[in-house]
């Protein structure tokens, strides 16, 4: 079989219209459209939802490393959908995360976040919750406070090789720090 001459711009529109019927007809048949193109803000904020429910969940079975992630994923989904109130408590976990992997740093970080969206959305109670995580997280991120626990365990170690004046002499100095940062 032998093909018609064509002029270079028949041939040109020609190819033009078949490859964008088969560029079309490809696209409609054979690749999958992804849902998260198709997912709502409601959508988005359930699934949120439900990696938050995961993290916990993680969480309580001491999975931190995998609660983190939960939490964060869930916290960029509420940025995106701009959801301000999941945006404090996704700040709040994440914070909690890093608090268990002690990564105190982080966790002062995010819980500070969190704080200052709780404050903007003038909601007390999250402000409270969030307050009393992050004074305890401050705490622990104290070097006084570090110190006193080095003593205090110190005086442990002393006592079980029967150290007995040194054991009391590090426990006194724990408790001098302990009461100074109160």
């Amino acid at each position: 079989m032998r093909l018609p001459k064509l002029s270079i711009a028949t041939f040109i529109a020609l190819l033009t219209v078949v490859a964008d019927t088969s560029i079309s007809f490809y696209s409609l048949t054979s690749l999958p459209v992804p849902k998260v193109l198709a997912q709502t803000n409601s959508e988005k904020k359930a699934e949120a939802s439900r990696l938050l429910q995961q993290g916990n969940q993680q969480f309580k079975t001491s999975k931190f490393q995998e609660a983190l992630q939960s939490f964060q994923q869930a916290l960029a989904i509420y940025r995106e959908i701009g959801d301000r109130n999941g945006e404090a408590r996704a700040l709040g976990t994440v914070g909690l995360a890093y608090y268990a992997l002690g990564d105190y740093q982080k966790a002062l970080d995010s819980l500070q976040q969190s704080l200052v969206i709780a404050r903007e959305l003038k909601d007390p109670k999250l402000e409270q919750s969030v307050q009393q995580v992050l004074s305890i997280v401050q705490q622990q991120n104290n070097p006084r406070k570090a110190e006193a626990d080095r003593l205090f365990q110190q005086g442990i170690q002393q006592f079980q090789t029967s150290k007995f004046r040194e054991a009391l002499q590090s426990w006194q100095q724990a408790l001098a720090i302990y009461r100074e940062i109160g």
